[in-house]
């Protein structure tokens, strides 16, 4: 199956470690002569065994460029690559080999390139300030495309395996599970959209995928989400469904006041077993539960009731956070058989957007990157990585006085009120 992925060939600062020469294993060598140079595809550039290697003979005194590589090794067969080219170099629309196949799609949720690096003696490799068009190579020259990442998704990005009847209709395309929760969708049948609420689910066009009896999905993450006991609750992902709470009678419209509308102490969900795995090939399963689908539907937007009460139109333009889960305490509270009005369970949920949270710990994995989901019936939405201000994907800037992971007046503010303040060594000032 392909990923489908942004690539832009971009050159970022650092150098990597690379082959050793004398040690090059080669996929395929092409050409003929007495010199050769390397390409490396690196398709995830923190798995070394992602990486694909060729060689490409030429003549002593023959002029090859890193594109000149690409495109003979294109023509042979060994692999596929699509560019357009501009004064500035090569822009990679696709890149296919070893069995892997990433093409360009705008719009993405991800911003990933394809990132040029070189290396004279195969043994450090440094970013490119030329573009592969102008690089010319020598005998023993190495180049590597690495795909890179600029910053990080709190979201499953890719689908990295699949097995079912999805024929990418409505529900039945596995790319829905990709990217962000949906806050919001559209309704065919209305011709607008709506607000995701905890009494209605999202549905329509991409926006969930079903897994039936039989048929499982995997997504991946850009980066190692981690088992972290600072995370909120203990949580370190959350998975998204179309679970909804029932309501006692009457249909809660985006342009309803929610304290009026009461839950019936139930919940519409379905059941879809969870597992995990580092390398997407050896995996922990939470057979006992929690299962996706269920337990705290998603919220998509913040309700003001004062706005609504002077409005007549509750909704703000804030969306809840889908990296924070639900205080696990209230579940109970929320599926007692007790009613209780939608404004009071959006304010329990806090900054939350809902969802089914899992915690890594059980697992006995420090990170993992793949999560799949085996069906019995059920739908899924998405899956985020559990975050807090100062985790390791979401550092503190510098300036960050108040701690809360911007720099805005509010720390300005508390630098001036501070200022000259002084606790130790004061002395050291006069």
């Amino acid at each position: 199956m392909k990923n489908f992925i942004v690539m832009f060939c971009f050159c970022i600062a650092g150098s990597l470690l690379a082959e050793d020469p004398n040690t090059i294993i080669c996929d395929e060598v092409i050409g003929s002569g007495s010199s050769i140079c390397y390409l490396s595809i690196d398709f995830d550039s923190d798995l070394t065994n992602d990486n694909v290697t060729y060689g490409y003979m030429f003549e002593a005194g023959q002029t090859v460029t890193g594109l000149d590589v690409i495109d003979a090794l294109a023509a042979e067969g060994v692999i596929e690559c699509d560019y357009t080219t501009s004064t500035y170099g090569a822009f990679i629309t696709r890149f296919a080999a070893g069995g892997r196949d990433y093409e360009a799609v705008w719009g993405s949720q991800a911003q990933q390139w394809w990132a040029y690096y070189t290396s004279v003696d195969g043994q450090n490799y440094s970013q490119s300030f030329t573009g592969a068009g102008s690089r010319v190579l020598s005998d023993g020259d190495f180049d590597k495309w690495v795909y890179t990442i600029e910053g990080t998704s709190d979201f499953g990005l890719w689908v990295t395996d699949a097995q079912g009847s999805f024929d990418g209709g409505t529900y039945r395309n596995p790319e829905n599970i990709t990217g962000k929760p949906a806050s919001s969708f559209f309704d065919s049948w209305s011709g607008e959209t709506r607000i995701t609420k905890v009494v209605e689910a999202p549905y329509g066009e991409n926006t969930l995928l079903s897994v039936n009896e039989g048929e499982y999905a995997v997504v991946k993450f850009d980066h190692k989400v981690m088992d972290d006991p600072s995370n909120p609750y203990g949580k370190d992902f959350i998975v998204f469904g179309n679970a909804f709470y029932s309501c006692e009678s009457g249909w809660a419209d985006d342009d309803s006041d929610m304290s009026a509308f009461y839950t019936s102490g139930s919940i519409g969900s379905g059941e879809i077993t969870v597992s995990v795995s580092q390398d997407g090939e050896n995996w922990y399963t939470y057979s006992s539960g929690p299962f996706a689908d269920g337990e705290f539907p998603t919220q998509g937007f913040h309700w003001d009731q004062d706005k609504y009460d002077s409005e007549g139109y509750g909704w703000t333009s804030i969306e809840k956070d889908f990296t924070q889960p639900v205080d696990p305490s209230i579940k109970n509270n929320l599926l007692d058989g007790s009613s209780v009005d939608i404004s009071s369970i959006i304010d329990a949920y806090g900054n939350s957007g809902g969802g089914t949270a899992f915690d890594l710990q059980q697992s006995g994995f420090e990170w993992i990157k793949y999560i799949k989901f085996e069906g019995s019936s059920g739908e899924i939405d998405a899956v985020s990585d559990v975050t807090y201000c100062g985790d390791p994907q979401h550092p503190q800037p510098a300036g960050d006085v108040t701690g809360d992971c911007r720099v805005d007046i509010e720390d300005f503010a508390q630098l001036a009120a501070d200022w000259m303040n002084c606790t130790w060594g004061c002395q050291d000032l006069n």
